[in-house]
């Protein structure tokens, strides 16, 4: 399928500017094959002045492939701890543990399916060079299907998840599956460049991990071509308070990774919680 390129080039100035860098065209997105999807993990914070234009790059890089990519945001405690104005504190264990896994210590950056950057780490710090990244990475060939169900109780605020693998090709070595949820349309004061944005509209906020960072084993000794495996669990959502913890905003994110292939992120989904 093919995607628009649309890319907010004011935002991107505003971040480069930030770093006294000059600003580079973006080329359009590439033609992705279909069943693809990757995943990113952006590392942020309230208080991350150039993090505001780094989400809007990012933001614009999931609509532009229209479901082939899927994100959440991780604040980790760097930058992340509630401002003085803050309504929401995005700050949890599991953001934080991550944040600790994916090892970096400057934001705005992203992991882009746990792949090796060029200095030897899983994330990359320069929003200019996310929308190539994302070019390399989903044009590589699907190797599996990941498809997640859900079931949601009001009453209860449980929600129960199916997950199915199959396998596309052989998979040696372990796999393992991390499942995520996350929250969107969180409006909460967020530093940036050109001031504060007050209004300012948080949206895949990691707010749960349903498994370890590095994943539930699923196949200690490999998937083969054709095999499939399945894996529930269940979570139970806090009350509402604040307009924060509300189903209706919510997403779940589930992705497989191959110890044989360095850990990488081989395929991921995303659907709303309430789907």
């Amino acid at each position: 399928m093919k995607h628009k390129s649309s890319y907010l080039i004011a935002a991107l100035c505003l971040f480069l500017h930030s770093c006294d860098e000059m600003c580079t065209p973006i080329p359009d997105p590439v033609t992705v094959p279909d069943g693809r999807v990757i995943m990113i993990e952006e590392l942020t914070g309230v208080s991350c002045t150039p993090c505001a234009a780094a989400s809007a790059i990012l933001e614009d890089i999931l609509n532009n492939y229209d479901g082939a990519v899927v994100a959440y945001g991780v604040h980790g405690g760097f930058q992340s701890e509630p401002r003085p104005d803050s309504k929401y504190n995005f700050v949890n264990d599991d953001a934080e543990e991550l944040e600790n896994y994916l090892i970096n210590f400057s934001k705005p950056a992203a992991s882009f399916n746990r792949t090796e950057s060029p200095d030897m780490s899983i994330v990359y710090v320069q929003p200019a060079s996310w929308q190539a990244i994302v070019d390399q990475e989903v044009v590589k060939p699907q190797v599996a299907d990941v498809a997640i169900a859900s079931t949601y109780d009001q009453v209860s605020r449980r929600v129960d998840i199916d997950i199915s693998i199959r396998s596309l090709e052989n998979i040696t070595g372990g796999v393992n599956l991390v499942v995520a949820i996350s929250e969107s349309n969180l409006i909460d004061p967020q530093s940036a460049v050109g001031g504060d944005i007050i209004d300012f509209k948080h949206k895949h906020v990691l707010k749960k991990l349903l498994t370890s960072v590095a994943g539930d084993p699923i196949a200690s000794s490999g998937i083969n071509t054709g095999e499939s495996v399945q894996a529930t669990y269940s979570y139970t959502i806090p009350a509402e308070v604040n307009g924060e913890w509300i189903p209706e905003n919510m997403e779940i994110t589930a992705f497989i990774t191959a110890d044989d292939r360095n850990g990488e992120i081989q395929q991921a989904a995303q659907i709303h919680l309430t789907e």
